[in-house]
């Protein structure tokens, strides 16, 4: 059973390392210029086999063949209303980018991707990596 969190007031809370669902990767939020954003830093393919996955679902050709790991997977996010608004996240099994609202409760983090209404979008969690992982 987990216990209810209530949302930080403090922007700079988002900042780390998170695991996205499924600890597929390891994505590093920081903040530059006043804006949040997430760089993938780990890959659970890459980490398997020691391959680099490259962007190949990207709908811009001359993107399909940059490594995974480097992009930001999150960018632009300013914090308002114990919430981070204004960016897009990146859905690299898709291809596609998408506007995305972020909400924090402890050490999960609602990743809200939609297009056109955050009502309409998909919610995705990521969770706070620990030092020990």
């Amino acid at each position: 059973m987990s216990v209810f969190k209530a949302p930080s007031d403090t922007a700079d809370t988002i900042l780390g390392v998170w695991w996205t669902e499924g600890k597929k990767a390891k994505v590093k939020i920081y903040k530059e210029a006043g804006r949040y954003a997430g760089e993938i830093i780990w890959l659970k393919a890459s980490a398997d086999d020691d391959r680099i996955i490259r962007d190949s679902k990207n709908e811009i050709e001359r993107l399909k063949e940059r490594p995974l790991i480097g992009i930001d997977l999150i960018e632009g996010f300013t914090f308002k209303d114990s919430k981070w608004v204004e960016g897009k996240v990146y859905d690299p099994e898709k291809g596609k980018s998408y506007d995305c609202i972020l909400k924090l409760d402890g050490d999960q983090l609602e990743v809200r991707g939609y297009i056109n209404m955050p009502m309409f979008g998909k919610s995705v969690f990521w969770k706070r990596v620990n030092e020990a992982e």
